[in-house]
């Protein structure tokens, strides 16, 4: 998206990304909480476009006051209980 946008190359200046801390984790081991809070405080402040990141890590306090930040718990009954509304 940076490339496209910095080139004057179309984009529609919105990504979604799907568990990068969790694939990393997978392959690399733990990820440091360091690594982790700068992940998410780099998408916090960026401006190019809109990013929606699935992520099963939660980032800190701090970061969910800067962003639109949904948390699915997977319990019906609670308003954001998972991504897709159930069906009915």
């Amino acid at each position: 998206m940076n490339l496209s946008i910095d080139k004057n190359l179309p984009h529609p200046r919105f990504l979604v990304i799907d568990s990068p801390l969790t694939a990393h984790e997978e392959t690399d081991g733990p990820i440091e909480t360091g690594i982790q809070n700068a992940f998410f405080d780099y998408f916090a402040n960026y401006k190019k476009g809109q990013v929606i990141i699935l992520e099963n890590k939660e980032p800190s306090k701090e970061i969910q006051e800067k962003v639109k930040y949904y948390r699915f718990t997977g319990v019906k009954g609670i308003p954001r209980s998972g991504f897709f509304p159930p069906i009915s």
